[in-house]
C-alpha cells in the first residue's frame, strides 16, 4: 500500500513512479511512523518529525478514502499529540492546507489552532 506516495500526491501535488520504500522503512525503523488500526486493519497514518528542543511536528497524516469520515485521523493526531507531550515536548505543531476545511476542522477539534500561514518559495537556479 503506497500510502506515502498517495499522501504526497494528494497533499503536496508530488508524483513519483514508485513508492519510496526506503523512506517508509526508515520512518518505521526510527519509530517515527504511527498508525491507527481498527479490527486488525491499518486505517490511518501520521509521522513525527522536525524535533527541536521544545517542540516537534506531526506530518504525513493520511487516511485512505475508504476509511475517511470515521474519525480515525482525528483520533490518531489527538493520541499522538498527547503521547509527544507526555514524552516531554512543550508543544506539538502540524502543517495543514488552508484550502482543506476537513483537515482544519479535525485538527481544531482536537485542540490545534492556527498560528500563521506558511509559504515556500523555490528559486530557479537556471534563471539566474
Amino acid at each position: 500500500m503506497p500510502w506515502l506516495q498517495v499522501f504526497g500526491q494528494e497533499a503536496l501535488g508530488k508524483t513519483q513512479d514508485v513508492e519510496d520504500t526506503a523512506r517508509a522503512e526508515k520512518l518505521v525503523t526510527a519509530g517515527n511512523m504511527f498508525t491507527w488500526v481498527v479490527n486488525d486493519r491499518l486505517v490511518s497514518m501520521a509521522v513525527k518529525n522536525r524535533p527541536i528542543a521544545h517542540s516537534i511536528t506531526i506530518g504525513g497524516v493520511y487516511t485512505p478514502p475508504e476509511h475517511r469520515r470515521q474519525g480515525y485521523a482525528g483520533a490518531l493526531v489527538a493520541n499522538l499529540s498527547q503521547y509527544l507531550l507526555n514524552e516531554g515536548y512543550q508543544f506539538v505543531n502540524l502543517f495543514t492546507d488552508l484550502n482543506n476545511p476537513t483537515s482544519n476542522k479535525i485538527y481544531q477539534a482536537v485542540g490545534y489552532h492556527p498560528i500563521c500561514d506558511f509559504l515556500t518559495y523555490r528559486i530557479n537556479q537556471a534563471a539566474r
